[in-house]
């Protein structure tokens, strides 16, 4: 489908996040940063916090890019 097809504000928003999401990786605490990773001070040492899972951890996350974009059938 090309995204000239797409008639619904939740596909181009979907298609969109996709499509960021094979940008290159940041950590950075902004509002259009697509990584789900964050990166926090805890003590005094650098830890990386997931905003969905809320896990804490000391080495870099491993990457993970792109995703499925499915929606329903239309009747």
């Amino acid at each position: 489908m090309s995204p000239a097809n797409l008639r619904y504000k939740h596909q181009k928003q979907g298609l969109f996040w996709l499509a960021s999401r094979e940008a290159e990786r940041t950590f950075e605490d902004r509002d259009d940063n697509p990584c789900l990773w964050r990166i926090r001070q805890k003590g005094g040492q650098t830890v990386y916090y997931n905003l969905i899972t809320h896990q804490e951890t000391k080495k870099e996350p491993p990457e993970a890019r792109g995703g499925i974009l499915a929606d329903d059938v239309c009747p």
